[in-house]
């Protein structure tokens, strides 16, 4: 696999994602997850590039995909954090902003998750297997449309400056994080 796609926001997508970095050990990785093509299932995507443009450090990398396979979560086995964007339905308002920290439920996994798709559940049964050592933090908004068509509908786009701060505020405690714990 070659180095990852590059956006015009300068940022990466996963696709070669192996070469991507020679070791994600300090680093916070921040994904966005969505598919551009379901409307507001995308929003993961769009909140990415837009953190691209921000210029986060070197110390935080983030990339984009349409799908969340388990060899991702194996690719940034090393990395200090995870941190998740996504569309999420849970009844909410559309456009509520929501945060989950994923942590192990400390019962044993059933069944092997797809390795080419993983839900976010999942995530709690690899923590529970100790495959996961560093945190991960789900940053997700309830969506309005997730039928076929492109662009994100109106309570969406208002919702995008609510989720970049979010993601914002995650990054800084992280990072606060990481710097007491050095």
């Amino acid at each position: 696999m070659g180095a990852p796609d590059e956006h015009e926001s300068g940022g990466d997508s996963l696709s070669g994602i192996d070469s991507a970095e020679d070791s994600y050990a300090g680093k916070i990785v921040v994904l966005g997850i969505g598919n551009p093509y379901m409307r507001d299932d995308g929003i993961g995507i769009v909140v990415a590039q837009e953190l691209r443009k921000r210029g986060l450090g070197e110390d935080i990398v983030v990339y984009d995909s349409q799908t969340l396979e388990a060899s991702l979560i194996w690719q940034f086995r090393e990395a200090d954090a995870l941190v998740i964007l996504d569309a999420l339905t849970s009844g909410a308002p559309p456009g509520t902003v929501s945060r989950f920290k994923i942590s192990p439920r400390g019962a044993p996994i059933e069944g092997i998750p797809s390795l080419h798709e993983l839900r976010l559940h999942d995530l709690v049964d690899l923590a529970g297997l100790d495959l996961i050592s560093f945190p991960v933090v789900i940053v997700a908004v309830e969506p309005k449309d997730c039928s076929i068509g492109e662009g994100l509908t109106e309570e969406m786009r208002s919702a995008l400056p609510r989720v970049v701060d979010e993601v914002t505020r995650v990054l800084t405690e992280i990072s606060a994080t990481k710097t007491r714990s050095s």
